[in-house]
């Protein structure tokens, strides 16, 4: 049995509390059926990749995710479409003429929650999908972690932000721009390496202690980015001292072009590269 045929009115429910309807009223659920179908598709067509789906689905926990997921974001697409009404347990459809619908200010703060979950189980399902053997090399692992700064728990934790989806896009979009300032402190190479690491769910010792050192120095340019604050210079320090102290250990480091200008003295340049660096 698929996925979207084991969410049952009362699984769909479970997953989305606020759509929770009397026992014989499907008019919230009845709706549902079409948006999940496309829901899940995409899921797997942008998340796990058809060649997998099996294989995480093999995991109850991990298709407990998936379920919820596709419950999740097919009510937060539709739910504007529904004309809801507010009632004793949650919102309904109107289904008559004499009964208004929901405020526009309840049904947004009702999108705003579904949402929010909705990335935080985007989260979840990627945590099982690194544990997959196969998918760290795929093409969809590179859009799912396109950057160190991936979690949505990471804009809580690591930045002043306002903890909602909407944030939660604006930091996504200010992570790439925050990635590309420390690339010029750090190098590509050693960047590129972490964020294939955590692709695999194999970041550990000096590579997990600097991928940590990174997602905190990422949480305050994204906040900085939210007042206007310019980067300062020290901010970086500490990242730099520690890959400096552990160079040997950390060897794409040690091999990356910015080390070799950092160590070098004078102007080098070679024929197959152009590039110049001034120490």
């Amino acid at each position: 049995m698929s996925v979207t045929q084991e969410i049952t009115k009362e699984v769909f429910e479970r997953y989305v509390p606020a759509a929770k309807t009397p026992a014989n009223d499907t008019s919230v659920y009845s709706r549902m059926v079409e948006p999940m179908q496309r829901a899940y598709s995409t899921i797997v067509r942008e998340m796990i990749g058809a060649g997998l789906v099996s294989q995480a689905e093999g995991d109850q926990e991990t298709k407990g995710i998936i379920s919820d997921l596709v419950a999740n974001t097919a009510f937060a697409q539709t739910a504007r479409s529904l004309d809801l009404v507010v009632t004793a347990t949650g919102f309904g459809v109107v289904s008559t003429e004499s009964t208004a619908p929901a405020s526009k200010s309840r049904v947004d703060s009702l999108l705003a929650e579904v949402r929010l979950k909705e990335y935080e189980l985007r989260e979840s399902l990627t945590d099982k999908l690194v544990g997959i053997e196969g998918w760290g090399n795929s093409p969809l692992s590179h859009r799912v972690i396109d950057t160190l700064f991936w979690r949505i728990s990471h804009m809580r934790e690591f930045t002043t932000l306002e903890y909602s989806a909407d944030r939660w896009l604006w930091a996504s979009a200010q992570a790439v721009d925050a990635d590309r300032l420390l690339r010029r402190e750090t190098g590509d190479e050693l960047m590129d390496h972490l964020v294939d690491l955590e692709r695999h769910g194999t970041l550990d010792g000096h590579h997990l202690y600097v991928a940590g050192l990174v997602v905190r120095l990422m949480g305050r340019l994204i906040s900085d980015a939210e007042t206007h604050t310019p980067p300062q210079r020290g901010m970086f320090d500490q990242l730099l001292r520690y890959i400096e102290d552990h160079a040997d250990e950390i060897e794409t480091y040690k091999n990356s072009k910015i080390y070799q200008a950092r160590h070098h003295e004078g102007v080098r340049n070679t024929g197959e590269d152009s590039s110049f660096f001034f120490m």
